[in-house]
């Protein structure tokens, strides 16, 4: 008897099969589609995101080059030397690393100037159309007209036909007007390349007569692409919209605010299906007349230790399949959904940590975090630990290669990267973390001990010695200089560090190999001014968020670092205190504030009006400041109590998460939940457990509902997940709850 078991098991497997409908077969393999499309989906949109990201920080790296600003002021540009100053900002934008592959071209027209400026040459709008730049189908009043009178906030057009240089592209058009609506000051137009975008889309599983589009907030489709992988006008997408008698896969971007979508014909789920369905019904014919009376003796068999399974089983999982009789197929279903999940989710995350600490790493060094808070909410995201009482920057650079970059000098530097990251890792291991900042030097975040936070010199000898380790053990030679910027307590202040030991790489000079210098101790330049890109960026931030203190602490940073120990001469004071000027005067602009009578440029007739005009700066960043924080907590009081009631009314609703909260009411997912937090002072899963878990405990006392229909009423769509919560919750299973509570009251 026992050969027989596994035939009779897989007899009742097939018999079980076998009352599953044809419908039922349609519906699986439509699933099937719709989450390998879903799947592809969500590669395209994160992909788009992170491309769509970092041409959002390539557009305000060029909108805030001092030439570009200046030049969007310029009303006469062959006047004097105003045509130096668009050579200039032409200049400066060859200069800036762009590697994102996805822009094509890019141009700055100037409004008032009627010039158009980009990397390599410098039009007039009437020669950039003629010559150059040209949307197909469009005259050139059609197209001054849509790209410079209308106004745009970081839009994005449908793709459409542009000539560049004689050459035909598909191409989006991502524009962001200059100045304000009431007084454009021109535009900065950045082209995209829609093949790439359709390459994506191209990777879903799309028949014949299929389509996949992206579209945005108003309707309008960014781009699309047919089964056969050919570009399609966005007419063509629209005229799919009525879904009827369709397969549809679609997800949205809450940080694009566009739609990708897949559309597909019922038909080839019915050509799919019916291939199964036939397969299995000529088993099933076959099969049943020899085995059905061993089927139902081992049926009779198994009985009773099946039913103590399904028993088991339904108090965590999906009773109502249990009760259609498709046993077999539930428990299978469910131990495999479980693994498929298990492994799905180890994927993802193995694969897309390193991204995300680099990410984070990146964004650390260069200032993009406004407060430790949310520095502190990003390492945990990441799974990074830096915790310490002090932190330094250590650079470690690989001089003497000038500006050529081949492929075998950048084999060789990353050669040279690998052989010192082992070292460093193997001495200092996780004290350190390390970062490729950039092609030549690897930037090293230091965690300090105690010992050596009033001893440098313990931190510049262990360097030195490891460095030279290296030399003794590599065959090659590897040639290393570390700069060292100055420790700080607080993770916001890295960046600071940072600039300074890049900085101190740049103004000393190398004098043999294994040498370390730190920032304070090596002799400056004297002559230029101090306000690096990124500086600025912070201070923006700072006043943006309100905070006076940090705000005031950087000011004066700068002014202590250009004037008191540069000693800056009378003309470049001026021009310090007029960039810090220019930098109010935009904050007011991002801020819809007009600038006050007198706001213009800063003109200083001796050395000591600098310290004066320098505290009236301050005192204007300070009084925006307040102003900001004013509008904040207004603002902050009314959303809190909208955001309040509008978990409690979902509370009770599965799909209710961060990311729906966040796009109802039209703000980013990380912004919610770090306000949410500061304002209830509770984290939102943690909030929404709180008031599912009081339902679930009122419900648990009626025994007529079972453990899932607890679950659901509560908002959970898994009795696993439910499980896992009540348990984490009230150290207790909620089987267990309910027998305390049953004997509670007999």
């Amino acid at each position: 008897m026992r050969f027989l078991v596994p035939y009779v098991t897989f007899l009742i497997l097939l018999s079980v099969c076998l009352a599953v409908s044809y419908d039922r077969t349609q519906q699986i393999v439509k699933e099937e589609i719709k989450k390998t499309n879903l799947l592809a989906l969500e590669q395209a949109k994160r992909t788009m995101e992170i491309r769509m990201s970092e041409l959002n920080n390539t557009m305000w790296e060029m909108l805030s080059l001092a030439s570009v600003m200046r030049a969007q002021y310029i009303n006469e540009p062959f006047d004097g030397g105003n045509s130096i100053r668009f050579l200039k900002a032409s200049q400066d934008l060859k200069g800036m690393s762009i590697q994102n592959e996805f822009i094509l071209d890019y141009f700055l027209l100037f409004k008032r100037s009627q010039l158009a400026v980009n990397r390599d040459k410098i039009y007039t709008f009437q020669e950039l159309n003629g010559l150059y730049f040209r949307v197909n189908g469009y005259d050139y009043k059609q197209w001054h007209s849509l790209l410079i009178e209308s106004f745009y906030q970081e839009q994005y057009l449908p793709a459409m036909a542009i000539t560049l240089s004689d050459y035909v592209h598909s191409a989006i058009p991502f524009v962001h007007t200059l100045g304000r609506k009431e007084d454009s000051l021109g535009s900065l137009v950045i082209l995209i390349d829609n093949n790439k975008v359709t390459e994506l889309l191209s990777g879903l599983r799309l028949s014949e007569d299929s389509i996949a589009y992206i579209v945005n907030r108003q309707g309008q489709t960014i781009s699309c692409v047919t089964g056969n992988h050919f570009e399609c006008s966005p007419s063509a997408s629209e005229r799919k919209l009525d879904t009827t008698g369709l397969i549809l896969s679609s997800t949205n971007s809450s940080v694009l605010g566009w739609t990708f979508v897949a559309v597909l014909p019922k038909e080839i789920v019915a050509k799919q299906s019916s291939d199964i369905t036939h397969s299995i019904f000529q088993m099933l014919l076959g099969s049943l007349i020899v085995g059905i009376a061993a089927a139902v003796w081992f049926a009779y068999r198994s009985s009773y230790p099946l039913a103590r399974l399904v028993k088991s089983l339904t108090e965590n999982g999906d009773a109502q399949l249990a009760a259609r009789g498709s046993t077999y197929s539930w428990i299978e279903e469910t131990v495999s959904r479980l693994f498929e999940r298990q492994a799905d989710i180890e994927r993802l995350h193995k694969a897309q940590l390193p991204l995300i600490q680099n990410a984070f790493s990146e964004r650390l060094l260069k200032g993009g975090f406004s407060s430790e808070a949310e520095i502190r909410t990003s390492m945990a995201h990441a799974g990074i630990a830096m915790e310490s009482l002090s932190y330094l920057v250590l650079a470690v650079h690989f001089p003497g290669y000038g500006d050529e970059a081949n492929p075998r000098i950048l084999a060789e530097i990353e050669t040279k990267k690998m052989i010192v990251k082992e070292a460093l890792a193997a001495c200092w291991g996780d004290k350190i973390r390390i970062h490729d900042a950039e092609i030549y030097h690897l930037a090293i975040i230091y965690r300090c001990s105690p010992e050596e936070i009033n001893n440098k010199r313990a931190i510049e000898q262990r360097a030195v010695q490891l460095i030279a380790g290296i030399y003794r053990r590599s065959e090659e030679s590897v040639p290393v200089l570390i700069t060292a910027g100055s420790c700080c307590s607080e993770l916001l202040q890295l960046p600071q560090s940072y600039r300074e030991a890049i900085q101190a790489f740049r103004h000393q000079e190398w004098e043999e190999y294994c040498s370390f210098i730190w920032y304070d101790e090596c002799k400056m330049s004297r002559t230029l001014m101090f306000y690096p890109q990124g500086m600025e960026s912070q201070l923006f931030n700072f006043t943006l968020i309100g905070d006076e203190e940090r705000c005031e602490g950087l000011l004066r940073y700068l002014y202590e670092e250009n004037v008191r120990k540069r000693k800056l001469s009378l003309a470049m004071k001026q021009q310090f205190l007029n960039e810090l000027n220019g930098t109010y005067i935009k904050i007011l602009a991002e801020q819809n504030r007009e600038p006050a009578e007198g706001e213009g440029c800063i003109q200083l007739a001796t050395i000591k009006e600098a310290e004066t005009y320098f505290e009236r700066l301050i005192g204007k960043y300070k009084e925006l400041c307040h102003l900001i924080n004013l509008d904040k907590r207004s603002h902050h009081s009314e959303l809190r109590d909208k955001l309040i009631a509008f978990i409690e009314e979902h509370a009770f609703d599965a799909d209710l998460s961060v990311t729906k909260v966040a796009s109802v009411f039209d703000i980013s997912a990380a912004y919610f939940s770090q306000f949410f937090k500061e304002q209830t002072g509770k984290n939102f899963s943690f909030y929404l457990e709180e008031i599912r878990m009081g339902r679930a405990t009122e419900l648990l006392v009626n025994r007529k509902l079972s453990i899932h229909e607890v679950a659901v009423l509560s908002g959970y769509n898994s009795s696993n997940t439910f499980i896992r919560a009540f348990k984490r919750r009230f150290d207790m299973t909620p089987s267990e709850y309910r027998q305390i509570q049953t004997n509670a009251c007999m």
